[in-house]
């Protein structure tokens, strides 16, 4: 009798770890991110000595996708024309040295960067661990303005993704597109001016979020609808990224685009959180120390 109570109680003992083992593996499975589309990427950069001197060589800088977002996940990046290490910074923001060789005067080279990607149409889990860096005033996305927490404030939304709905109206609306700028105005102009482009649209919607309490960030990057593409410079757009409680949502306010085609938007910088790293950040593509060099996206 008591060798039977026994293996009874080893049976409900092992049938309550192997539960205890397979409810893990369930959990482990819902919030383990998954990227099941691939998309491979190209662009190339023409570099020329304009001086009459030799360029000795040197370093540029240039961007590469985000390592990970809630749509995106970079596997792999490849350089052609040039040696090359990458960089990363604590927002997983990735820059690539690229360490050009000597160059005579006139002298051209063409570099080109390739990137595997895996994306997901649907949004990823990511931790709200630095979310705070995503909620305050910094270089053009002036929260700290009487008039833009005037307008912010007028949004009585309960859930993020219900006051991304109305900013997605709101602002779409209270901004005309004008074309290119090449200077970054900001979220205080836009709302003044009810004028820009892309990156005024981007700037006035984070600020929004942000004074009603909502994580976002002001991102860059392209808009890539096939699986695999040539990016152009002019393909170059500005989008932000709200955080809905799980993790950080799309909202294109300049084309109306709200949680959809997630997996066309690929995100090469996140702009925000970053201080004083450089005034023109939301427009770059690369960095050069250079003044010899000519260089260009093509």
């Amino acid at each position: 009798m008591k060798k039977a109570a026994l293996s009874a109680l080893f049976l409900i003992f092992g049938v309550a770890v192997l539960l205890a083992i397979f409810k893990k593996a369930s959990d482990d499975e819902l919030t383990t991110p998954h990227y099941p589309l691939k998309k491979t990427l190209r662009y190339s950069f023409e570099i020329q000595n304009t001086s009459v001197e030799v360029f000795r060589g040197g370093s540029i800088w240039a961007y590469a996708p985000v390592l990970q977002t809630s749509f995106q996940k970079v596997d792999g990046v490849t350089v052609s024309g040039a040696e090359f290490e990458v960089e990363k910074d604590h927002l997983g923001n990735q820059t690539l040295n690229l360490k050009l060789p000597a160059m005579a005067p006139g002298g051209r080279k063409t570099v080109t960067v390739t990137v595997s990607l895996a994306m997901s149409d649907e949004i990823q889990p990511q931790s709200d661990s630095r979310n705070i860096e995503f909620l305050g005033s910094e270089p053009f996305i002036e929260t700290d303005s009487p008039e833009i927490r005037q307008f912010a404030l007028g949004f009585s939304e309960k859930s993020p993704l219900e006051l991304a709905t109305t900013i997605k109206t709101t602002v779409g609306n209270h901004i005309e597109y004008s074309g290119y700028v090449r200077e970054n105005l900001g979220a205080l102009y836009a709302y003044r001016e009810k004028r820009g482009d892309c990156t005024e649209y981007m700037s006035l919607a984070t600020a929004v979020f942000r004074v009603n309490n909502v994580p976002a960030r002001a991102v860059a990057g392209f808009v890539v609808e096939e699986g695999s593409a040539l990016l152009s410079s002019s393909d170059y757009h500005n989008w932000t990224e709200f955080y809905d409680g799980q993790g950080w949502q799309i909202l294109d306010a300049q084309n109306q685009i709200l949680a959809e085609k997630q997996d066309q938007y690929i995100v090469f910088r996140i702009l925000s959180g970053q201080g004083d790293e450089q005034d023109a950040r939301f427009s770059e593509r690369f960095i050069s120390p250079h003044e010899q060099l000519r260089i260009r996206l093509i």
